[in-house]
């Protein structure tokens, strides 16, 4: 099947990123998860106690994933996702206040 996408590309069937996308679709019932997960130490997490203001904004913004694992006392105790879309409406003042309010 690769070899004919790849001709399909030739004739100008299909375009470059389309050959790409069929050949990875392909390829991905050969894989497991282990060879497309990022090893647990290696991944950009925050602890659940940690403050959100506006510097750990900044550093969430900056590492620029949109899924970032939440643990508890131990890094691997995930005990949630934050979703950084979710993080766009905050004012870092306004939810530093809130904290204030719960206590």
């Amino acid at each position: 099947m690769k070899n004919m996408f790849k001709m399909y590309e030739k004739q100008n069937q299909i375009n470059e990123e389309e050959l790409k996308l069929m050949t990875s679709a392909l390829d991905f019932q050969k894989k497991e998860a282990k060879d497309v997960m990022t090893p647990i130490e290696k991944i950009y997490k925050l602890d659940i106690n940690q403050r959100l203001d506006q510097d750990l904004l900044n550093e969430i913004y900056d590492q620029g994933f949109s899924r970032i694992p939440v643990y508890e006392k131990n890094p691997s105790n995930i005990v949630g996702i934050l979703l950084s879309k979710d993080l766009i409406i905050l004012n870092p003042k306004v939810l530093f206040n809130f904290f204030i309010y719960l206590g």
